[in-house]
């Protein structure tokens, strides 16, 4: 009986060092995954910092005018749409501009088209 019960201990030992050796296989394996997905965050990021956003100088005589006919709201929305469209941010065309945050919304959300313009309607 003395042999039946080590031949069982060395079967149990045997099966819980094959699930350890698994088990720090796995271990392994998540640990390079973590790296790669380490060092391609890290080039993303670096990727990112190199990009430059377009700049775009709006001269004076184009901005915001007092005028608020439609022809003069349709060609500032015209200008909102073109530097929205080469990349600038909202925060960045609203310095450029000299606008409010809501007024590059408001011409997003009409399209950058202006409302009371009769070729628009």
């Amino acid at each position: 009986m003395n042999t039946l019960q080590q031949e069982r201990e060395k079967t149990a030992i045997q099966i819980l060092s094959s699930r350890v050796h698994a088990l720090e296989k796995s271990l392994a394996g998540c640990r390079e995954a973590g790296r790669r997905l380490s060092s391609m965050l890290i080039d993303y990021m670096n990727e990112e910092a190199n990009k430059q956003t377009p700049y775009i100088r709006v001269p004076k005589d184009l901005r915001k005018t007092k005028g608020n006919n439609p022809h003069q709201v349709q060609a500032r929305y015209d200008i909102l749409r073109i530097l929205a469209h080469n990349g600038m941010s909202d925060q960045d065309i609203e310095n450029e501009f000299g606008i409010n945050s809501g007024a590059v919304n408001y011409a997003r959300k009409n399209k950058w088209k202006a409302k009371h313009l009769k070729e628009n309607q």
